[in-house]
């Protein structure tokens, strides 16, 4: 709040100038010489607040966007085609993070299309981790956001390659490991309740199986994998090459539809797909779905 001035009365100048990276607020007060000036002490506060915070998301976006081009190699090989493919992901993955606070659908939008489409294994993975900050915050704060970022990289991953919904092999883990508790899946990274063919390493567990006599309890052998990656590659590519779902890979767009083509052949449990249509609902598994849309690796 500036104090009036009189016609007789020499200005007197101040001038305030913060810098932080490209941005600049410069501020000026006027006052009348022998008088200090006027101003509410509060409001002064709540203005040096402002402008600290939006500074601080200026720094956060400029850093974001200089370790991003280290990172990437930005500046390097400028006559390239794949390294002018590169700048502009670069540049869209900038984009998205300037967009996380204020939009953040956009953001995930653009991530999501980056994922889908660039062959480039290092910025794909970057555009991955974004998604998964995007979505953490939406997840309860326990084991289950622990088993969620866990797997949420590999599934998304795995979906792009198979072209399968991530939302389905996000709510199978989820139903088969008991998010992730399971001794097959704490001790042999077995995510799905995947049996064992061959000459696979193996472990035996009991499991429930439904037939027409109802629910029994039963002893059969499952593979172990080496890792959480391993379990669920095998599993995309067990659903995007295996015949028994042949038909369900026409409902890739549509993980309710695909689902319901997958279940009856993946498991006995007649509420196979109520359960992992519920899951996907519950935690908005689909959100990543795009990745999976035909044609992925056409740029």
């Amino acid at each position: 709040m500036l104090a009036k001035l009189g016609p007789a009365q020499t200005n007197a100048r101040r001038t305030f100038d913060v810098s932080i990276f490209t941005l600049k607020l410069s501020f000026r007060f006027d006052r009348s010489d022998g008088h200090s000036m006027r101003m509410d002490s509060v409001c002064f506060r709540l203005l040096a607040t402002a402008l600290v915070c939006i500074g601080a998301h200026r720094v956060s976006v400029e850093l974001d966007s200089r370790a991003a081009a280290l990172a990437f190699g930005a500046n390097s090989g400028s006559g390239s085609p794949i390294i002018q493919s590169r700048r502009l992901v670069i540049d869209r993955l900038q984009r998205a993070s300037a967009l996380a606070a204020s939009d953040p659908m956009r953001a995930e939008t653009i991530l999501t299309d980056i994922v889908r489409h660039t062959h480039d294994a290092k910025l794909r993975s970057h555009a991955i981790g974004r998604l998964i900050e995007l979505a953490e915050p939406e997840w309860p704060n326990d084991h289950r956001r622990s088993f969620l970022r866990l797997i949420a990289g590999p599934a998304i991953e795995s979906a792009r390659h198979h072209r399968i919904p991530p939302s389905v092999i996000l709510a199978q883990a989820i139903l088969e490991s008991g998010w992730g508790r399971s001794a097959l899946a704490r001790k042999h990274n077995n995510l799905f309740g995947i049996k064992a063919t061959g000459s696979a390493s193996s472990a035996d567990y009991p499991t429930l199986e439904f037939g027409s006599k109802g629910v029994h309890i039963v002893r059969a052998t499952f593979r172990v994998f080496d890792s959480i990656a391993a379990s669920v590659a095998h599993h995309g590519e067990l659903l995007s090459t295996d015949r028994r779902y042949a038909a369900a890979l026409q409902h890739r767009s549509d993980w309710k539809a695909y689902i319901e083509d997958v279940a009856p052949q993946y498991a006995s449990d007649p509420q196979y797909a109520r359960l992992v249509t519920q899951l996907i609902r519950s935690y908005r598994l689909d959100r990543w779905d795009g990745v999976a849309s035909p044609d992925p690796e056409t740029s």
